[in-house]
């Protein structure tokens, strides 16, 4: 479980690290942000490899005032912010969008409602959530009811500024009115007990929301290697990722970026589970390496596939996947997904 980290000290801490690790291969550039206001001057972190940049934080009497933009910076107008994440501090501050919380290991997290405004008409919570696809997460507030947000990013973890480089671009992607990166299709089998085998609400295991984070890294990484080997590859609400045509599928993805007990168990449950409504000719199950032989040969005895994934803070390499796609390369660098 997820608690809302509210102590002053320790958000400003966790912002300072935030901000220490982002900044990392970065350059420093001092530009006028736009709003409704007017123009305001400011030192922006701009990470080119990523594609987005961040102002310096400020400290407000209630809140951290840290805006997100894309790339590239506008030479003769102001930068529109994209998203900003602006966590509350004290427990008494009121609601914002972003949070930092912490795990029961003590990990810290900056995540985020899903509530953003600006851009076209119908622009909103609900409708970017379920532009999205990743599922939310409860997180405990103390005093007040607990509220549903995206885990964005582990603020200590070296994919930091790929995780947050994502969630921005996607939020600019969608104002602008573009369908999500990995096509969604109605699910062949209206069918709410496949939910309960998706295991994202409370996740028990050590380092879960570190592996949930990653997910859409690697569900990412997956479809671009896929598809730009010419390939048909869609999602639903209960799979991952399928290849081929939408009634019938060749192959089924399903990532567990965890090799946990639990993480296996889940994955088989969900693939041998959606094999009853639409079948495809191949499952495969997605899991870092490390997986042992034994556990990969029982797997495999059941039908499924193994694709193991090995991952740094540049790049993903899928061992293996030109085997299972022919045509498809194994490595994608995680800065070039938009």
């Amino acid at each position: 479980m997820l608690t809302q980290l509210t102590q002053k000290s320790a958000v400003k801490k966790a912002m300072n690290t935030m901000q220490r690790h982002f900044a990392m291969g970065a350059v420093i550039k001092k530009c006028n942000l736009g709003s409704q206001a007017g123009a305001v001057s400011h030192n922006l972190i701009v990470r080119e490899d990523l594609g987005i940049w961040r102002a310096k934080h400020q400290e407000g009497d209630n809140h951290f005032w840290c805006p997100f933009g894309i790339l590239p910076l506008s030479v003769k107008d102001n930068q529109n912010m994209t998203v900003q994440l602006n966590p509350p501090i004290g427990p008494e501050s009121r609601a914002t969008s972003t949070l930092l919380a912490t795990d029961q290991q003590g990990k810290c997290f900056v995540c985020h409602t899903g509530r953003i405004g600006g851009g076209r008409v119908g622009v909103g919570k609900t409708k970017f959530l379920e532009w999205f696809g990743q599922p939310t997460t409860e997180i405990l507030r103390p005093g007040k009811k607990p509220v549903e947000a995206l885990v964005l990013a582990e603020i200590d973890s070296p994919r930091l500024g790929a995780l947050l480089a994502r969630y921005v671009k996607s939020v600019a992607d969608f104002k602008e009115g573009h369908k999500p990166a990995i096509p969604f299709v109605g699910s062949p089998q209206s069918n709410k007990s496949t939910y309960e085998f998706s295991g994202t609400k409370n996740i028990p295991a050590k380092d879960s929301y570190v592996a949930q984070c990653d997910h859409g890294l690697i569900h990412r990484a997956l479809h671009d290697l896929i598809a730009r080997s010419g390939k048909k590859v869609w999602r639903d609400q209960q799979r991952d990722l399928m290849v081929g045509p939408k009634k019938t599928p060749e192959v089924e993805f399903e990532i567990k970026p965890s090799t946990n007990t639990q993480s296996i168990y889940t994955a088989i449950g969900q693939l041998k589970l959606h094999g009853v409504y639409l079948r495809p000719e191949r499952s495969v199950l997605v899991v870092p390496s490390g997986l042992s032989k034994s556990a990969t040969a029982k797997i495999c005895s059941l039908g499924i596939e193994v694709l193991t994934y090995s991952m740094d803070d540049s790049k993903i390499k899928f061992n293996g996947l030109s085997r299972i796609i022919p045509g498809t390369r194994n490595t994608i660098s995680l800065h070039t997904q938009s």
